[in-house]
């Protein structure tokens, strides 16, 4: 407008959208370049899933017994909890769990139709986001480190996403709230652009995706899916070429696999894909980590890489092979012996029943059922009628030249599943903060389901030597 000497030379579309270039006087070192997005709305619920899904969750829940329990868990919870207080220590505003209380009392709502759970979380996000004295000033939502910073705000996303259009929530109070996720969303840009890969960043990412999510921003939800340090970083650089999950333990594994599995379910209504995406792998030999590696923490990577690419899907095999008969699996590193299940009974985190309904594979259906009848069920994502499958994993025996892990089962003629040896050995891969010490050693022995010894730790803190000590 201002240089009618100015020419448009050329303008396409490409799969982002719109670009436009403009290239002054025939200069072309002038090229200016500009980009244009454009997103439809995507109605509320979409979260954890959309209204669709919420229709078939309310079905199970009328036919079976397992999913009517869990409803009414969650029921009660919502009715035993009173939307706190901003706390009077100005380093935080409220404990973490209330962020999770919060969530859970506007999934109760969407179960129920009780109106006055809906209004709790409203009231719990209002406090958060108040104008003056709110996380806009304070910086910190809950008590505790980064990693639960994410899951707090992670849960707090979940909520406004289910009672976002229930009309519990003024204009003003979206506009803080919008105000707010945003904010964090900065932080957590911030934050993950030094690249580090843990499942502390891990658990972060998610809290900084579903908030873009929740204000619908594209752009930020591609930014901590694609972008430095974002859930790809991680599925790249945090995943070994035998499936394991850096940190070397049963519990990281099921938390990187049950966080990587739940992205996939909340990017789905955003026409992104993640469950079945190979990505490069990368060939460094070793971990970077975004503290210091301190009291012999190391991140060395051990054994060989075999493959080019890395999956979401590997991390649920890998896990496969460790369940015995009944599902248990011998304590590796800071996890202890435990059993496998469709979901966490304490947190509700996603485990096997978020991977079969993605996967359809029937070893992770027989893993649940494997567990037994009182297996803790995930509401959302089990399916309500597993199907009888017959698999041969939990017999055989594998080894795991990355993690650092060889089972041994023995497969002596005649003998039922729980009169064979279990036997594992520890080698390979440290797994950075959580590994022990313990390299080359008989790691756990197991027979008529009882295990001889097992690996133990004992939680000291961190910022000390004792920790890794202990």
């Amino acid at each position: 407008q201002h240089n009618p000497s100015v020419r448009i030379l050329q303008t396409y579309r490409n799969h982002s959208g719109g670009v436009l270039y403009c290239v002054p006087n025939g200069d072309g070192s002038q090229t200016q370049e500009l980009e244009f997005y454009s997103v439809r709305h995507l109605p509320h619920p979409y979260i954890i899933c959309t209204e669709d899904n919420w229709k078939e969750v309310k079905k199970k829940i009328s036919k079976y017994d397992w999913a009517k329990k869990i409803a009414d868990t969650y029921i009660q919870r919502a009715e035993e909890w009173s939307v706190p207080e901003v706390s009077d220590n100005k380093a935080f505003m409220f404990v973490t769990d209330e962020g999770h209380k919060c969530c859970n009392s506007a999934i109760a709502w969407k179960l129920c139709g009780k109106r006055e759970y809906a209004e709790n979380a409203a009231e719990f996000l209002r406090r958060l986001s108040r104008p003056v004295d709110g996380y806009l000033d304070r910086m910190k939502g809950s008590n505790q480190q980064l990693v639960h910073e994410g899951e707090f705000f992670k849960s707090c996303a979940k909520a406004y996403d289910l009672i976002h259009d229930c009309g519990v929530l003024s204009e003003e109070d979206h506009e803080n709230i919008k105000k707010t996720f945003r904010r964090f969303i900065e932080f957590l840009d911030w934050a993950l652009s030094d690249g580090g890969i843990s499942n502390w960043s891990l658990a972060e990412i998610a809290g900084a995706m579903y908030c873009s999510m929740a204000v619908q921003d594209r752009e930020r939800i591609e930014r901590f899916v694609f972008g430095k340090g974002g859930a790809m970083d991680h599925l790249r650089a945090g995943v070994y070429s035998d499936g394991w999950w850096c940190e070397c333990t049963i519990g990281y594994n099921q938390m990187a696999a049950g966080l990587f599995s739940e992205y996939t379910v909340a990017l789905r209504p955003w026409g992104i894909n993640i469950a079945d995406w190979w990505v490069p792998a990368q060939y460094s030999n070793r971990v970077h980590f975004r503290n210091q590696h301190a009291d012999g923490l190391c991140w060395d990577i051990y054994g060989e890489n075999t493959r080019n690419y890395r999956s979401v899907v590997d991390l649920w095999d890998s896990l496969v092979a460790m369940a015995n008969y009944r599902a248990v699996v011998q304590g590796v590193n800071d996890s202890a012996e435990e059993r496998f299940s469709g979901a966490s009974p304490v947190a509700f985190d996603s485990r096997y029943d978020i991977a079969y309904a993605i996967y359809k594979k029937p070893e992770y259906a027989n893993i649940i059922k494997n567990a037994g009848p009182d297996v803790f069920r995930d509401l959302f994502y089990g399916v309500g009628e597993l199907p009888d499958v017959e698999s041969d994993a939990h017999r055989q025996s594998y080894y795991f030249n990355n993690g650092g892990i060889s089972l041994l089962r023995s497969r002596t003629e005649g003998r039922d599943d729980s009169e064979q040896f279990e036997i594992s050995l520890k080698y390979g891969s440290h797994g950075g903060a959580h590994g022990h010490y313990d390299r080359c050693a008989l790691n756990a022995v197991s027979r008529f389901g009882k295990a001889l010894f097992n690996p133990e730790n004992i939680w000291y803190s961190y910022g000390t030597f004792m920790y890794k000590f202990f």
